[in-house]
């Protein structure tokens, strides 16, 4: 061959090997890129679940809270008038008043309850508030029940009282440990922040 040609392919051939050398550089930068962007997204993905999730445990809390203090609130109104009507005494106007205003508040609150969830809450403070309301309206016939000045009739109705606040007591209880339990079970299911070592597949670099 030519020496002049023989050195023109041997020009070429460098330079096709340049070329090929610079596309695979090219090449593995990219891919080395690529799987950096992946680990970063799905960091930035499980950082913002971890977020989401504490956000939602945060609300849920703040509800139940208020829920509860209602309860108490409206527990010592029920119980404000017990007093009089467990001496079989008639019940001042401000203090029923009080009781009924106080359970309105309770149904009220619930609604946060609701729209936080889980289901499982939403059904007991759902439970709670109509067994509140029901026991308001057997405290609200106790100007009637007085009024017959029945010793038979009021004791009656004070041990029907009595019942359902047992019956209430028990599903605040219960209310309060199916809350305790839903916060408990989420945070123990938060995936908590995560590195981009930790995102990546086993054995291989980003």
């Amino acid at each position: 061959m030519d020496q002049g040609v023989a050195a023109a392919f041997a020009g070429v051939a460098g330079l096709v090997g340049a070329v090929v050398g610079g596309f695979v550089t090219a090449y593995g930068a990219r891919v080395g890129a690529q799987k950096s962007l992946e680990a970063v997204s799905l960091q930035v993905q499980h950082q913002s679940a971890a977020e989401h999730n504490k956000w939602v445990r945060d609300q849920r809390r703040q509800a139940y809270t208020l829920l509860l203090e209602a309860y108490l609130q409206y527990g010592k109104s029920v119980a404000a008038c017990g007093r009089f009507i467990e001496k079989h005494a008639e019940v001042p106007t401000e203090v029923m008043k009080k009781c009924s205003d106080d359970t309105d508040a309770l149904v009220a609150v619930s609604g946060h309850v609701d729209l936080w969830g889980p289901q499982e809450l939403t059904t007991s403070a759902e439970t709670l508030t109509g067994a509140a309301h029901d026991l308001l309206l057997v405290v609200e016939e106790w100007p009637d029940i007085h009024a017959t000045q029945d010793a038979s009739v009021m004791r009656s109705h004070t041990e029907r009282i009595e019942e359902l606040v047992e019956a209430l007591g028990s599903q605040y209880l219960e209310l309060v440990l199916k809350a305790q339990r839903v916060l408990s079970d989420q945070a123990e299911h938060d995936p908590g922040p995560q590195t981009a070592r930790e995102t990546t597949e086993p054995g291989r670099n980003p």
